[in-house]
């Protein structure tokens, strides 16, 4: 077995979450995988013309001697060493045969202040694969394109060695541009120390997981432009789809940022984010990180509800995540097909106070699940979620949302599984006889 003690000058101030990682298991015979718990990660990223060079090296510990587990979608790894030594690793199966993991083929020691090294070096190309990796002369365009829906490994694994949701810790990012590149800009939800125009660095707080972070860089010739409002530091900017917007700004999109976000300090309290990034950069879709989102115009009020439930409260698993969204299309009242079936009923969709005759929930998930949706049943969590938080709302005759706001602020910053949730929400409700019956409907259909 292979070990390593990093000397005391190591800073090691990742957050420990060994209860929320999902439990070890046996991947071949007298070999067992073990999730690791991150400690810290730095992670050089070298710009050439057509390729990401990224060398990142991870402190970790385990809770079990066994065989460490990390995630990397990207197959071009060219060397992975643990602790000063070169191993292999491979893609096994999580229990149940859904989403596949890394395994490294040297077992690792468990113990009190025992850590271990790992560093992986790997390639990103341009390509079709990778769309969100483009070059235009002498500029370059790249950002996270993340996705925690109906995807399966599309959070940071799609880019360095990273870990399941349960596990939050600093992240450090040192972005090097080649110098055929024209002078570049880094926007990012965490500090952003600028050394000269191609070399930058991004610090991430240590309370990030694998779904937080955003990074995008772009030519420092792109405009970006700024909002302070209710205490709120906004920076959004435009991708070229949605320019038109930038020109009639104030009619098409900083109107509606003040709205949606009156709308959620009344509902909720005041956002906790220190700073909001917007990237108008959809036609129609969008996805949250910490404090910033890639949106379109019809789905900003859905991601900025995210920045209270998915990037303020955040899931700790794939199978508490429907939770958020859930609560995200609730807020919203529909997606935009039932939206329009809406305009033709006498009760609006996020009001219905019972429950369909066909409503099935989502059935328990297993803990190894890393989406939104259940891949046995293909249910839809935002449909399903948004009809079922509904209905609770009924329930607990319009109170629901003192939950949603207490609850906010209880666990911004923290981790929380769909147990977590409801006995917080038991313990919120007074009436015992609306609580019996609460939880009855969790346990018939969660």
């Amino acid at each position: 077995m292979r070990f390593l003690i990093i000397a005391l000058f190591f800073s090691l101030s990742g957050i420990s979450n060994p209860d929320f990682a999902p439990k070890s298991f046996q991947f071949q015979e007298g070999k067992k995988a073990v999730f690791i718990d991150i400690i810290k990660t730095e992670s050089e990223w070298k710009f050439t013309k057509k390729k990401i060079k990224i060398k990142t090296r991870v402190i970790f510990e385990v809770s079990e001697s066994g065989y460490p587990l990390f995630d990397l979608v990207p197959e071009d790894i060219q060397k992975v060493v643990l602790n000063n030594e070169e191993v292999s690793q491979e893609l096994i199966l999580l229990p149940g045969g859904q989403d596949p993991m890394r395994v490294l083929s040297e077992e690792v020691d468990n113990g009190d202040g025992l850590f271990h090294e790992l560093e992986v070096h790997h390639v990103i190309k341009m390509g079709e694969a990778n769309p969100e990796f483009k070059v235009s002369r002498d500029k370059v365009n790249f950002f996270f394109k993340f996705c925690d829906g109906k995807g399966k490994r599309q959070l940071l694994e799609r880019y360095i060695p990273s870990n399941l949701q349960f596990d939050q810790y600093p992240l450090t990012l040192n972005i090097i541009f080649d110098k055929s590149y024209s002078a570049q800009q880094v926007i990012a939800n965490g500090e952003v120390i600028k050394i000269n125009d191609h070399d930058y660095l991004i610090k991430y707080p240590e309370f990030y997981n694998s779904a937080a972070p955003f990074f995008h860089t772009l030519s420092n010739k792109e405009k970006l432009h700024t909002l302070n409002y209710k205490g709120v530091e906004v920076q959004y900017y435009y991708s070229k789809i949605n320019k038109i917007l930038e020109i009639k700004k104030e009619k098409f999109f900083l109107n509606s940022i003040k709205e949606i976000i009156d709308e959620l300090f009344f509902d909720y309290g005041s956002l906790k984010h220190e700073k909001l990034i917007i990237y108008l950069g959809e036609k129609f879709s969008g996805i949250e990180h910490f404090g910033a989102t890639r949106t379109s115009r019809y789905s900003l009020g859905h991601e900025l509800f995210h920045m209270y439930f998915g990037r303020g409260v955040m899931p700790a698993d794939g199978r508490s995540a429907w939770i958020d969204e859930g609560l995200a299309r609730w807020r919203d009242g529909a997606d935009w097909k039932t939206w329009i079936k809406d305009l033709f009923r006498t009760k609006p969709y996020k009001n219905y106070v019972e429950l369909p005759s066909d409503f099935t929930g989502l059935g328990q998930q297993s803990e190894y699940l890393r989406r939104t949706w259940n891949p046995v049943t293909m249910l839809d969590p935002y449909h399903q979620g948004a009809l079922f938080f509904g209905h609770v709302d009924s329930l607990m005759n319009g109170t629901f949302k003192d939950f949603l706001r207490v609850f906010h602020k209880d666990f911004f910053g923290k981790l929380y599984t769909q147990e977590i949730f409801f006995s917080e929400l038991y313990e919120f409700i007074c009436d015992e006889k609306k609580n019996e019956e609460i939880r009855k409907l969790v346990k018939s259909y969660f």
